[in-house]
């Protein structure tokens, strides 16, 4: 039987900015059986796994769970993801639910969980590029704030004054033939994905570009 682990640095509060990050934050889980390992290429499985199992030896006071594989895993499953567990906050463009339960989140506190992929993959350094992907443009820890990211960031819509809903802020990316939803600049807003487009001047972790005259 193959003993995999998997590794799950932990964030105790959406206050807590320090940028320390202490042995008290790391939890070791060994996947003895394999069986959180094999849910990889299904993201939120995957995921759901790995804090069941956190949870069996640990209590529901942490925020956030980032889940780092310690075995290799191939280019196709190697992908970094956030997955948000609960929402509630309001007026960000994104509909209100809680999957705590699933996450196995007794008190209900964890509210994202994102999957990091092969440590051996991330750079030493955090400042230093991640070079798990082509022409890629962001560090280590700016990957990790981009995936932590998409529990608030990079859904919102907008409004003119002129009776047309915008989201041209946002990436157009739509995942099948027809994507759903209500019309936003005369397209389903389904196909928008959560990233901010290249010609948006944000500056920040959930792309977008830096513009300069």
């Amino acid at each position: 039987m193959r003993r995999t682990t998997a590794w799950l640095l932990l964030l105790f509060s959406w206050q807590v900015a320090r940028a320390e990050v202490t042995e008290k934050d790391i939890a070791l889980v060994e996947d003895t059986d394999g069986s959180i390992t094999a849910k990889v290429t299904w993201m939120d499985a995957y995921l759901k796994a790995a804090a069941c199992a956190f949870y069996q030896g640990h209590v529901d006071q942490y925020d956030a769970i980032f889940v780092f594989s310690a075995i290799p895993l191939d280019f196709m499953s190697n992908v970094q993801q956030g997955w948000p567990v609960k929402q509630d906050e309001k007026g960000i463009g994104r509909m209100l639910y809680n999957q705590t339960a699933a996450f196995c989140a007794k008190k209900g506190r964890l509210s994202q969980a994102v999957k990091m992929g092969f440590i051996d993959t991330l750079p030493d350094d955090p400042d230093d590029i991640y070079k798990g992907i082509p022409m890629y443009t962001l560090s280590g820890v700016e990957l990790m704030g981009h995936e932590f990211g998409h529990h608030w960031l990079a859904s919102v819509a907008f409004d003119k004054g002129d009776g047309v809903k915008h989201c041209l802020l946002r990436g157009y990316e739509p995942s099948g033939d027809n994507p759903t939803g209500d019309l936003c600049d005369g397209v389903p807003e389904g196909g928008y994905n959560q990233h901010w487009a290249y010609y948006f001047n944000s500056g920040g972790v959930m792309y977008g570009n830096n513009i300069t005259d």
